[in-house]
C-alpha cells in the first residue's frame, strides 16, 4: 500500500525525521546467532544491533526525494528555515554513522564511503609562490614569540 506523508512545511518535515529515527532506534535488526566454542557454543540466540540512519531510508519514511532534500540544502538564501531543518536532519544521520562506525557497530569503511570521506579532496595542481620582502623574521620558538611580546609591551603592560 503507497504510503503518503507530508511535509509541507520545516517543521512537518523535522517530525516526519523524527518519526524515522524513533523507527529506527525502535526496530533494532536482529540476527540469529551460534557460537561456535566456549560454554554456549551451539545454542542459538539473537543479537540486536542499530539501524544506520540513512539519506534514502529518510526519504522512503518521508515520501520525499532525495533531489529535493538536495535542493533545500542549497536554498540557505531563499528558504532558511527549509536549509536549517534539511541540515539538522542531516547532521543527525552523519552523527550517528560516525559515532557508531567509531564504536565499530557499523562498518567504518562503509561508512566513510557514504559520507565520501575517501574521496581525495579538490585541491589545487598549479600553485603559485610569491616572495614577499621586509617582513620581519620568523620566531624560532615560543619563548621567542613570548619575549618579542613582552618587549613590546602587546602581552604583558606593565601594571602601575
Amino acid at each position: 500500500m503507497y504510503r503518503s506523508i507530508e511535509s509541507n512545511s520545516p517543521e512537518q518535515l523535522w517530525e516526519n525525521a523524527c518519526s524515522y529515527f524513533k523507527w529506527c532506534r525502535d526496530n533494532p535488526v536482529q540476527v540469529k546467532r551460534t557460537p561456535s566454542t566456549g560454554k554456549d557454543a551451539g545454542k542459538a540466540y539473537l543479537q540486536e544491533f542499530p539501524i544506520m540512519y540513512t539519506i534514502k531510508g529518510l526519504c522512503l519514511h518521508c515520501n520525499i526525494l532525495e533531489e529535493w532534500l538536495k535542493d533545500m540544502r542549497m536554498a540557505k538564501e531563499t528558504a532558511p528555515d527549509w536549509y536549517m531543518a534539511v541540515s539538522k536532519i542531516l547532521y543527525i544521520i552523519h552523527d550517528q554513522n560516525m559515532t557508531y562506525a567509531a564504536l565499530d557497530l557499523f562498518n567504518p569503511i562503509l561508512v566513510g564511503r557514504l559520507h565520501n570521506i575517501d574521496k581525495e579532496e579538490d585541491t589545487p595542481r598549479n600553485i603559485l609562490i610569491e616572495h614577499v620582502h621586509g617582513l620581519p623574521a620568523l620566531s624560532k620558538n615560543e619563548d621567542e614569540i613570548l619575549k618579542k611580546l613582552e618587549s613590546e609591551n602587546r602581552l604583558f603592560p606593565k601594571q602601575e
